[in-house]
């Protein structure tokens, strides 16, 4: 290509806020430079240079805003260039570069124009992978490890439970499992849930020979509803349910050994919290998405805040003043001290995606309307109506407002 079919291409330059220009220019010059180790020896006469790889080339750039809004439009270029990250210039003769600006330098002078000169050089992007621990994979390995330490504190606390203890245990898990299993049984979910419920019955009637196993069989099956294909929300809801049906039998809980089952399984279901909210699904069996905007995400964080702290008053109100006698209780250090680790890095990794998450906004319809025209307009729409679905869920908008909104109607978005 000559240089007279270059030349009419626009110079292009985007500032690191994403933001575009295209000013006039002139004046495209360019340098280069090598790295250069000089190397002086003092029985030998001249000098060693070694040269390396090249620098980042340097240019003079030398733009124009013009018109009647060239104040405006080099002001704006003036804040673009605030932002740290590096411009990405498409330039006539050069092609694309990725560079910083020393400095800019201003001159208005001449009427109707902007004149700014600068000097940048090419700077390697910081795009290299980088290293990180998985906040999601880390809360899972905490999931395993925590039911370990869990069910061997439980069967060195209780390594002989009694016909009562037994009793206990299989009553626990049979609410428990049932309290789930009402909202799965037409589910995909439903038979392997069944067969884990099966399982822990089996270990339990031997519980007296094996309490590690019995406990390993029943924290198998409370924690498997995170694995669920469903929501993250939904399958916080039947550990949820679950935990409320454990706590109906506090006020029978008399014997250390009935508490430590209590603690186990509570544990058990709270860490299963955990691990809900850090594998969120795209749908779920309802075909409602996770996470689509930050209140969903500290919706969740309330739940497992508050049901966390309720596990841990539970306990506070099972405890034993000292543990010396032979009926006293004080939850196991390790189980507690884990569960805690792991409801914080879930927290926080929720934060994290709150964060990110869409904003809810509101507006009030200034006229009539309806669901199609405003999932357009805020949304976009989709081939699969997945928007004009979404809209419709997001304002519980029933069949009386399928065909028309009215003026003055409050109207929920996310952006």
């Amino acid at each position: 290509m000559s240089w007279l079919d270059r030349i009419k291409h626009d110079l292009i330059i985007t500032t690191g806020d994403g933001k575009k220009y295209k000013p006039e220019w002139i004046n495209a010059t360019k340098s280069k430079e090598y790295n250069i180790a000089d190397f002086d020896f003092p029985e030998k006469a001249g000098t060693l240079r070694r040269r390396s790889m090249p620098r980042g080339r340097k240019y003079r750039l030398e733009l124009y805003f013009q018109g009647e809004d060239h104040l405006d439009q080099s002001e704006d270029f003036e804040t673009s260039a605030d932002d740290s990250r590096p411009w990405r210039i498409s330039h006539p003769f050069w092609g694309i570069i990725y560079a910083q600006p020393d400095g800019l330098e201003f001159d208005n002078t001449v009427h109707n124009v902007s004149k700014i000169t600068c000097n940048v050089m090419e700077t390697i992007l910081d795009n290299n992978p980088v290293v990180t621990h998985d906040p999601a994979d880390s809360i899972l390995q905490a999931n395993d490890s925590l039911m370990g330490t869990t069910s061997t504190s439980f069967a060195e606390k209780v390594p002989s439970p009694s016909v009562h203890d037994v009793n206990v245990m299989s009553a626990a898990t049979a609410n428990t499992f049932n309290s789930a299993y009402q909202k799965i049984k037409k589910t995909s979910d439903a038979q392997n849930y069944y067969n884990l419920f099966q399982s822990a019955n089996s270990a339990i009637i031997n519980a007296s020979n094996d309490p590690l196993f019995a406990m390993q069989k029943i924290q198998a099956m409370i924690n498997a509803p995170f694995q669920f294909a469903d929501s993250a929300q939904n399958r916080i809801t039947l550990l949820l349910n679950q935990f409320n049906k454990l706590r109906t039998s506090i006020s029978t809980l008399l014997s250390p050994s009935s508490k430590r089952i209590y603690e186990a399984m509570g544990n058990t279901i709270i860490s299963g919290l955990c691990a809900c909210a850090v594998t969120p699904r795209t749908k779920d069996y309802n075909s409602v998405s996770d996470y689509n905007n930050r209140g969903d995400a500290f919706d969740v964080i309330g739940k497992l805040t508050d049901n966390f702290n309720l596990y841990l008053s539970d306990l506070d109100s099972l405890q034993t003043p000292n543990g010396g006698e032979a009926d006293s209780y004080i939850p196991d250090y390790d189980s507690l001290s884990g569960l805690n680790d792991m409801v914080s890095l879930t927290i926080s990794n929720l934060f994290q995606i709150a964060v990110n998450a869409k904003q809810e906004r509101t507006i009030i319809l200034e006229k009539d309307s309806n669901v199609v025209l405003l999932a357009h307009r805020f949304y976009g729409l989709q081939a699969d109506d997945t928007t004009i679905d979404d809209f419709i869920k997001q304002n519980n908008i029933g069949l009386n407002e399928l065909m028309i909104l009215n003026k003055g109607r409050k109207i929920i978005y996310y952006k």
